[in-house]
């Protein structure tokens, strides 16, 4: 039986089941609350439980505990004086468990003995930066169509442009999937997604990310501070959080990212774990997903708490992931496709962190080593010959510190260093071939190892200059030893309050990031070539519409410089910007390469107060580069134009019921010469019509249900979503099929249900 349909009874059953009313389902909700720049803990600060009177206030080492809480869905109300009042929705209590929660309070920038602000549920602010975006648990959790996947959550704002299902790649305000950056507890990830290739795209449609592990996450789409550094585009900012110090807990399930299990608890008094575990099913339905392939992936993720004192904290943070795709000779060649893959990763980050509070600010220190081994084999399915073989492994060892201090109620600076010590190992054949421009390129290998460092210091100061206007200036400085370069990039951010609903943001900063390691492999005089270059200078408004729902608006434009580029003399014959092309390799590149990315955004969000929550996003924008002919052209994920809605409706604790649909522009491509490909059965393009035609704009329809069970001890949540629940037929590709020599055209996923399950103990 399929496991949807499994699904569907669980539901029809479920709804008629009604548990014994007289067994007490119970639960509890604790936590800690802090100062939300300084991170010292608040004493005696309330916290309620919406439209009751059961609270508590927090003691003196800022913990608070709610017990003997009915299970259900609550709101939480946090008040203290002389900082914003908090919101907090979706607070779930379960059967026997305990909801612990990490509260951030954001200081008033009104002053008063008696004076009380309310910032309803958004009391984060943007001095950080603009565009940023905050996403709790449950709203990761409960994402139509995003498989509780990260990539897929943040595809749904105005800033990020997806590839559609089969690929969870962050392509932001026109760049391509290398130039996001990734943190998790203070420690720097270079990459979080399984099936990845050189260049930064994945081939796959899930990430390592376990959102059910997550905390917070701070999205930044441009405009970020000085204290992130190596990144053109954006920035996910994520917490993990702490494994539950009181009581074992334990969490099995099955949804689309596979088996799930989840532990946490504690060791001792000061020391508590957190576990996961992952593994696919994603070989067991390659047919229903028409992948062409098997699939499959593993990841484990464990992090360790440890408390020295009241002033210091140590964690321990492991991500470990696997993935393989492979399909062979005969799979490939009914499929079309000129070669058979067989293509594996592992990687693993391993860190410490040790966060140190003083009086009026924290340090927080990680060390952290990272690698990731590659293993590719493409074999010729016409003449089963190596097309391609390639070995790499990319290592870092990453030192990073920053240091916070509020020097007055309205002054306060940032600083520190961050180091990044890398190691990598290429060793690649590709055979002679006839390359997509038509021409004609030798065997090429390579067997090198590309070592360097990057060093970095940054400082900010902000300053809260009325009650009404805040503006914050930084720089960060790096030395590049690949090119012995120093760059300097100085940041500006500023926000002016009009009235207690409006406000006024601007943003302003240079950005650099070092030329990808595995082009520098292909020639050892490309690590000469400068960083990339990227000039932000962005403005918005946000308006509170109602204390749930906020109208975000957004113009940006973002110039590129220093960008690799072919020569206007050359044997390649590739018009594609470089940092895009993923798959071309070049013997010979300069660094005078031009693009752009313009654009307006609008986002709308509702957070659920009462039984309905939302999110409206929508952005048109144009990103463009100049070739090496000095043609300016559309770049890969130049889509011109996306909307997004969803819409959530929780009529009781137990239903929820939500929808997604989202519309983005066709994308530039390069019609194929099918004569050309024709007289040697390989894909070559008609580079004279380069990027002139549009695929067909993507729009899909996703709808979930959940259903909840909240037993005497344990609990339940099942739900069932169907991806594109019209079938739509969205573009993926043209390509040449080496078995009907003729143009085909994949697709993204048909109409596909998706179901899962979550026990709770």
């Amino acid at each position: 039986m399929k496991p949807y349909l499994v699904l569907l009874i669980l539901f029809v059953v479920g709804s008629q089941v009604v548990f014994a009313q007289s067994e007490e389902r119970k639960g509890s909700i604790s936590g800690l609350i802090v100062d939300a720049q300084t991170l010292e803990p608040l004493i005696g600060v309330n916290v309620l439980i919406e439209k009751t009177q059961t609270g508590a206030a927090s003691d003196l080492d800022g913990k608070f505990s709610i017990p003997d809480v009915d299970a259900g869905i609550y709101n939480l109300v946090v008040r203290y004086l002389g900082f914003e009042t908090k919101t907090i929705p979706d607070v779930i209590v379960g059967s026997n468990r305990d909801q612990y929660l990490e509260i951030k309070l954001v200081p008033s920038t009104i002053q008063g003995e008696e004076i009380t602000v309310s910032s309803g549920y958004f009391s984060e602010t943007r001095s950080d930066g603009i565009g940023r975006v905050s996403f709790s648990p449950e709203e990761l959790r409960r994402s139509p169509g995003a498989a509780q996947d990260l990539g897929r959550v943040l595809n749904a704002l105005p800033s990020v442009v997806s590839l559609g299902e089969t690929s969870q790649d962050l392509l932001v305000r026109g760049g391509s999937p290398s130039e996001n950056g990734n943190y998790i507890d203070n420690i720097p990830l270079p990459n979080i997604r399984h099936f990845r290739t050189q260049g930064g795209q994945s081939a796959g449609p899930l990430g390592i990310v376990n959102t059910e592990l997550v905390s917070d996450i701070e999205f930044s789409a441009g405009g970020f501070s000085s204290k992130y550094g190596n990144h053109l585009s954006s920035v996910s900012d994520i917490s993990y959080r702490d494994g539950n110090s009181e009581r074992f807990r334990g969490e099995l399930g099955v949804n689309m990212a596979g088996f799930v299990v989840n532990l946490d608890g504690p060791l001792s008094e000061k020391t508590s774990y957190l576990v996961s575990a992952r593994r696919s099913y994603l070989d067991l339905i390659a047919d229903a997903i028409d992948a062409g392939g098997a699939p499959s992936f593993a990841d484990g993720q464990f992090k360790l708490t440890h408390n020295l004192d009241k002033k210091n904290k140590l964690t321990f943070l492991n991500i470990y992931g696997t993935s393989l795709f492979e399909n062979d000779l005969e799979e490939a060649f009914d499929e079309g496709f000129p070669d058979a893959i067989s293509n594996e990763n592992t990687q693993n980050t391993t860190g410490v962190n040790w966060r140190h509070l003083w009086n009026s600010g924290y340090t927080n220190t990680s060390l952290s080593y990272s690698f990731r081994d590659q293993n590719q084999l493409l074999t010729d399915v016409l003449t089963s010959e190596t097309s391609t073989d390639l070995d790499a492994r990319e290592a870092m060892v990453a030192l990073r510190s920053i240091s916070y201090f509020r020097l007055t109620p309205s002054q306060s600076v940032e600083f520190g260093v961050e180091v990044q010590a890398e190691q990598n190992d290429f060793d690649y054949f590709i055979a002679a071939e006839r390359n997509q421009s038509g021409e004609n390129q030798p065997d090429f290998s390579r067997n090198d190892e590309v070592n360097g460092t990057l060093s970095s210091a940054f400082a900010s100061y902000s300053l809260q200059v009325t009650d009404q206007l805040s503006t914050t200036f930084g720089a960060r400085a790096t030395y590049n030893s690949y090119n012995e370069d120093v760059n300097l990039a100085p940041r500006f951010n500023s926000r002016y309050q009009l009235s207690d609903r409006l406000g006024l943001n601007v943003a302003a900063g240079i950005y650099y990031q070092a030329v990808p390691r595995y082009l520098i492999s292909q020639n050892a005089n490309l690590a000469d070539l400068k960083s990339t270059r990227a000039d932000h200078i962005i403005a918005g408004i946000d308006y509170l519409l109602s204390n749930d729902t906020k109208l975000t608006i957004d113009v940006y434009n973002k110039e590129y410089r220093n960008a690799p580029v072919l020569p206007e003399v050359n044997s390649i014959g590739d018009r594609s910007y470089v940092l895009d092309a993923f798959s071309q390799f070049y013997n010979t590149l300069e660094d005078d390469g031009r693009a752009y990315s313009r654009g307006v955004e609008v986002l709308i969000q509702k957070k659920l107060a009462v039984d309905f929550y939302g999110m409206v996003s929508a952005s048109f924008f144009r990103t463009r580069y100049e070739d090496y002919t000095g043609t300016w052209q559309d770049r890969e994920y130049d889509n011109q134009y996306l909307f997004s809605v969803i819409g959530g409706y929780r009529p009781n604790d137990l239903w929820e019921v939500s929808v997604r649909w989202s519309l983005l522009g066709g994308r530039a491509y390069t019609p194929i010469d099918a004569t050309e490909s024709a007289n040697g059965n390989s894909e070559v393009l008609d580079v004279a019509r380069f990027n002139e035609e549009r695929y067909p704009a993507y729009h899909s329809l996703y709808t979930r249900v959940d259903r909840r069970f909240f037993m005497k001890k344990t609990n339940l949540v099942v739900f069932l979503e169907v991806w594109n629940a019209y079938n739509q037929s969205n573009v993926e590709t043209d390509f040449w099929n080496v078995r009907t020599q003729q143009i085909d055209r994949s697709t993204q996923f048909n109409l596909l249900p998706v179901s899962g399950v979550k026990f709770e103990f």
